[in-house]
């Protein structure tokens, strides 16, 4: 007689299979979720790292922008290369002015925390004295007592 078996079974009623076949998904879950802690995004460290970046990407552009210009002009090579100087120079001061705006950015904030910094000292400063005035005035008390 033909019989089929039944896999064998827990005593939770899951058969071997099912058993590692759950196992195997459970590590893969948590695999996936270990490596997500692991992929957590950092923080930028400073801005100017990001604006360095943009303006290579801009310098970049320009580069690539002037050559297809060269290749594809309509015009002569002369009134092109009029263009592209005209251009290069418009470039060359719109990268100067961002220039002195970063510059004059970083020296505002700078000038602030400065200042900020100095506020700080300061208020430091005037506790310390007052702590100090505290003291010498109880052990001055300390000493008139025990006269």
């Amino acid at each position: 007689m033909n019989t089929i078996s039944k896999p064998k079974t827990s005593s939770s009623g899951e058969s071997a299979s099912e058993k590692r076949m759950l196992a195997t998904i459970a590590k893969e879950k948590l695999e996936t979720l270990s490596n997500h802690k692991k992929m957590k995004r950092k923080p930028l460290k400073n801005q100017s790292m990001n604006t360095g970046k943009i303006l290579i990407g801009v310098l970049f552009g320009v580069a690539a922008g002037a050559a297809l210009g060269m290749l594809f002009a309509p015009e002569s090579g002369e009134n092109t290369r009029k263009g592209l100087t005209k251009k290069g120079k418009d470039y060359l001061d719109e990268l100067d002015n961002k220039y002195e705006d970063l510059l004059d950015s970083l020296t505002n904030m700078f000038a602030e925390a400065k200042a900020e910094t100095s506020a700080y000292v300061s208020k430091a400063e005037s506790k310390a004295s007052d702590y100090k005035n505290n003291i010498q005035s109880k052990i001055q008390e300390t000493v008139n007592l025990g006269s």
